[in-house]
């Protein structure tokens, strides 16, 4: 295979990649006993189940145990052990261009490193400001 062959067969894995979204892998819902009551941490809100995915439960991922489940292969229909992998999210980064939401700022112009939310430090702290004014006081 030449190294023209081999770029482009990475370009398209890449390509295939970025198209991802949650709802392409395969998953089913759970429903939470009734005697047991759910809260969602962001809002508070009781929730009565939960979306499980065959990746994560075959891999033996825990919700909340801050992993990645990584397809060594990259296909996302490929659910066998020797192909996923649990890693932190970080690692993933560095292994796969495509889990980087930002690597830097999405303010038109700065080219610094993505710090929080899309923004660098800099943005960060001013959007911060802006939308958190009536907490500080």
């Amino acid at each position: 295979m030449t190294l023209k062959e081999l770029l482009e067969d990475v370009g398209m894995i890449i390509d295939e990649a970025k198209k991802v979204t949650p709802l392409d892998y395969k998953r089913h819902w759970v429903e939470f006993p009734k005697n047991e009551k759910h809260y969602s941490k962001k809002t508070g809100n009781r929730l009565y189940g939960m979306w499980v995915y065959a990746h994560r439960e075959a891999a033996g991922a825990k919700y909340g145990d801050g992993k990645i489940v990584h397809h060594k292969n990259h296909d996302k229909h490929d659910n066998s052990k020797d192909n996923l992998e649990k890693m932190s999210r970080a690692e993933h980064c560095q292994i796969d261009p495509n889990a980087r939401k930002h690597e830097h700022c999405k303010v038109k112009g700065c080219n610094e490193p993505h710090f929080s939310h899309g923004y660098c430090e800099k943005h960060y702290m001013k959007w911060y400001r802006k939308h958190h004014k009536d907490h500080s006081q």
